[in-house]
């Protein structure tokens, strides 16, 4: 049974690499790495003047290598087509699900669509050093904010989808699908919150030792 499943889970890896890995020019390439290293002389910069550690660089850089990777495979390797690049129906996926149409490979698709930008989810905390409280005009404002690292992720990960979105439309290599924008939404919120629990577990791994020596003090 474990066998069969794991033969199953290799082959739709397979599948995603073969299929959405980007088969991009050498011009396309070079251009990405020539932002890569911009991103890093201004990264770096920042880091001189004590805004940033090293290490929000190296996320920043894999989180930017990320994101290249995804416009190139939704957007750069694909070729211009005529036809309906906009699809406003919100949520009509899931009425295709319900009509049975195509139900295994809409549900793949919503899942994969989740999948998509899961990573940036976990990448965009990382990026950002953890700032104490609030200041300037707007800090008490802010600070009335719930759960703000977790808007400002979501924010993040919306506005970088919609940016995909755009770029299928604009570019007509794809389809502006708000279900779509719903997905990839989705997968952000689901990193950060794999995210947050990681950090939860870390930190209570690391107090507990120090209670079973207090409870031997």
């Amino acid at each position: 049974m474990y066998a069969d499943l794991f033969s199953y889970y290799k082959s739709q890896l397979s599948y995603v690499i073969l299929n959405y890995f980007p088969d991009l020019t050498l011009k396309e390439w070079a251009l990405g790495g020539a932002f890569a290293v911009l991103l890093a002389l201004i990264l770096l910069a920042a880091r001189n003047s004590g805004k940033i550690g090293l290490k929000h660089i190296i996320f920043s850089e894999l989180l930017y290598g990320f994101i290249f990777l995804v416009i190139g495979s939704t957007v750069l390797s694909r070729t211009a087509w005529q036809g309906t690049h906009f699809v406003p129906d919100l949520l009509g996926t899931y009425q295709q699900i319900l009509e049975g149409v195509d139900r295994a490979a809409v549900i793949k698709q919503n899942v994969l669509n989740i999948c998509l930008l899961l990573p940036a989810g976990i990448l965009f905390p990382l990026c950002v050093p953890i700032q104490g409280r609030p200041r300037g005009p707007l800090a008490s404002l802010r600070s009335r904010i719930p759960h703000r690292r977790f808007l400002a992720v979501t924010l993040a990960g919306f506005s970088c989808s919609l940016l995909i979105e755009s770029l299928q439309y604009l570019t007509k290599r794809g389809v502006f699908e708000l279900d779509d924008l719903l997905h990839n939404t989705l997968g952000v919120m689901i990193g950060y919150l794999l995210y947050r629990t990681a950090v939860t577990l870390c930190e209570a791994s690391r107090r507990r030792p120090v209670r079973i020596a207090a409870a031997f003090a």
